[in-house]
Order: C-alpha cells, then sequence, then structure tokens
C-alpha cells in the first residue's frame, strides 16, 4: 500500500527533491495489538476490533498524563474493545444506521460491519466514558437528532455527535469545541 502510494504522489516527490531525504518519506511500519507508540509521556496503543472479514482491524488507546482517548475504529460490538476501554475519558467510536425507507441489500451489508445507535449505546454504558463521541458517522436517511434518540435507548450519559475539524479537551472534564471559520 506504501509503495502503491508512494507512485501516486510520484510527481509531487520529484518536485520536492531539493528537500532533505527523511522529509517526505513514507516509512511503514506493521503492527499487532499492543503498544505501538511510546514518546515524551505518550502512549499509544492498538487494540484489535471486530470489523468482519477485514481482518486486521485496530482501535487505539492514547494515554498521556493520566488522560485517556479510545478511537475504536471501524468495528462491529467488540468485547474487547469495551474491556480496554473502560473509565476511558473520552471514547470516540464509529456508528452506522440506516431508515426502514432506506434499507437495501449494500446497507444491511455495511450494517453487518459497524455498530447501530443502539449498540454503540450499549457500548458506552459499559465504558463509562467522561464523554462519548461519534465519528466515522455512516448513516442513510437518518438524522442527527434520530441518532442520538436512538443510542439514548441505551445510554444516558454525554454524548456528542461529531463534525469535522471539532477539538476536545481532555481534562478533569471531558469538553468540545466545534470549529467556526475566521470572520
Amino acid at each position: 500500500m506504501v509503495s502503491s502510494l508512494a507512485l501516486a504522489y510520484q510527481f509531487d516527490l520529484n518536485a520536492r527533491q531539493h528537500l532533505p531525504p527523511t522529509q517526505g518519506a513514507l516509512v511503514a511500519h506493521d503492527i499487532v495489538e499492543g503498544p505501538v507508540f511510546s514518546r515524551n509521556g505518550v502512549a499509544v496503543s492498538a487494540i484489535t476490533v471486530d470489523h468482519g472479514n477485514v481482518a486486521p482491524a485496530f482501535g487505539y488507546r492514547i494515554d498521556c498524563r493520566g488522560r485517556s482517548v479510545v478511537l475504536s475504529g471501524d468495528t462491529r460490538y467488540s468485547a474487547h474493545l469495551i474491556e480496554k476501554s473502560i473509565g476511558v475519558d473520552l471514547l470516540v467510536h464509529e456508528v452506522a444506521a440506516v431508515a426502514s425507507s432506506a434499507s437495501t441489500t449494500d446497507t444491511t451489508r455495511i450494517m453487518g460491519l459497524h455498530l447501530s445507535p443502539e449498540e454503540a449505546g450499549t457500548v458506552f454504558s459499559k465504558v463509562q466514558p467522561k464523554l462519548a463521541v461519534y465519528s466515522h458517522i455512516v448513516t442513510f436517511g437518518v438524522s442527527d437528532d434520530e441518532l442520538t434518540a436512538r443510542t439514548r435507548k441505551t445510554y444516558a450519559g454525554p454524548l456528542v455527535v461529531g463534525t469535522d475539524l471539532m477539538s476536545f479537551d481532555v481534562t478533569d472534564v471531558v469538553t468540545t469545541k466545534r470549529w467556526a471559520p475566521k470572520e
């Protein structure tokens, strides 16, 4: 994959030959579950998740200065992800939902690889993060309000439907900031 990526960007890489060789170099590292990065007090661990026949699939846990964030990655319901996420400050989780009027063979296949809002709510209830956030939101005919309402069937805690460029401050209380263009 990395070789093909370098090939796809060959024009750009050639245009930057004046830069030191280390700038723009692609260095791939195959990973397995467990620690994948540790530097300056930041530790990142890969968590094996269930994404059907797409394997391996990973979520990631980031720990720094007593704070923790988990990114689910693409996954179906995963007891293993729950186990690795218990008590995390921020859980950023994927979700998928299909309105009955939008159901097709393709959406059924897609739902077989992802969590419904009700299933995600169950994950959040078990993990008890300070804040649960939806990202990688795949919906067919389902609004954000319906996504939240369906999640509330199984989870009553703090929940945000993520948006592009949203940022988070992870302290004793996890807060969000939606991106707004400068005027």
